[in-house]
């Protein structure tokens, strides 16, 4: 078992890979993950203990601690299960719009859904942006690459530089904007409003400056 130093940083040595394990192994692992990812749907981050995800996945805590080196951990994995339920959700309904700006709209309107409906996702991501425990850092990187990905598909039709550019500053106008709503300091519907607005920026043209005043 992976064990944490004085500074918070976690030992190389950590808990196998997934795709190390044996069926039977694997699936228990993802029990572990989905209960913990109920209890997050219920409750804050901060207000969950490691005991309570064993007890809701029913197995014993040292297992819980032998698929994850911590609770960062854990919850990173928490976030790629998340990650792909939302990829599965645009599966299975595609985003509405005839081009990439309307799609790309659609497509942050449900993501804005989720974090309005349960805001505590978004303050795991908030935790394991900073997290020194490696393993956690890796599956966050994940995290990161599968949702750019499902963003990516709102883009079909750009080339992949111009949509790798678009989603690079979408990506970071949402979790501004986000961060204001968490904190308190705009509310949702003014969250919906900026980010359609920066789509629209996005995709049109340079807009006109407002020409100053001459001195009298």
């Amino acid at each position: 078992m992976a064990k944490a130093s004085a500074t918070g940083e976690v030992a190389d040595d950590g808990p196998p890979a997934p795709e190390t394990l044996i069926p039977s192994q694997l699936a228990r692992r993802r029990r572990i993950v989905v209960s913990a990812l109920h209890l997050l749907e219920e409750s804050h981050y901060e207000k969950i203990q490691m005991r309570d995800i064993a007890e809701s996945a029913d197995v014993a805590i040292g297992t819980v601690y032998r698929y994850f080196a911590s609770k960062e951990h854990l919850f990173a994995a928490v976030l790629v299960e998340w990650s792909g339920m939302l990829e599965s959700r645009v599966q299975r309904r595609p985003l509405r719009g005839d081009d990439p700006a309307a799609r790309l709209k659609d497509m942050m309107s449900r993501v804005l859904n989720s974090f309005e409906r349960w805001p505590q996702f978004f303050a795991v991501v908030m935790v394991l942006e900073s997290t020194p425990d490696v393993h956690a850092r890796e599956l966050y990187g994940q995290f990161s690459s599968s949702t750019t990905d499902t963003f990516r598909e709102a883009l079909d039709g750009l080339s992949h530089e111009d949509s790798f550019a678009v989603m690079q500053v979408t990506n970071a106008v949402l979790s501004g904007l986000v961060r204001s709503w968490i904190l308190g300091l705009i509310p949702m519907s003014e969250t919906r409003a900026r980010m359609e607005r920066s789509i629209d920026l996005i995709f049109s043209p340079p807009p006109e400056l407002i020409a100053e005043s001459s001195s009298a």
